[in-house]
């Protein structure tokens, strides 16, 4: 199984925070190939001054760990659109739009993602 990392779980698996459930690195060890869109890398981006991280430190731990990067395509973008706005973050829209399409599961700690289909696995 091809696995995509939601921001979240993300940021806690960087910072080696008590957050991560062990039942994610379960997860993530059993996974074939570990994703991290380049929406997360954004996301955290634009928030990296209140949560006072260094993207930049932040994607070569995820580089020095395996993870791979996910692009964001044209077909993602459109798919997105088609993704109930009921849920509020456009980036998880985004998140949801590329499992779909890749096909790949999303890993999650987020209860909302996890009536979207699936391929999301939430812990």
């Amino acid at each position: 199984m091809n696995l995509l990392l939601d921001t979240h779980i993300a940021i806690w698996f960087a910072a080696n925070s008590p957050k991560l459930p062990h039942a994610a690195l379960d997860v993530m060890e059993r996974a074939r190939a570990v994703y991290i869109s380049a929406a997360s890398i954004w996301e955290i981006a634009l928030k990296s001054r209140k949560l006072k991280i260094d993207v930049a430190q932040l994607v070569e731990r995820f580089a020095a760990a395996g993870i791979q990067e996910l692009a964001i395509t044209w077909e993602h973008a459109v798919r997105s659109g088609s993704i109930a706005a009921t849920h509020p973050d456009p980036f998880d829209r985004l998140l949801l739009a590329q499992a779909m399409h890749e096909p790949m599961h999303l890993l999650t700690s987020d209860a909302n993602l996890a009536r979207y289909g699936d391929n999301v696995i939430e812990i």
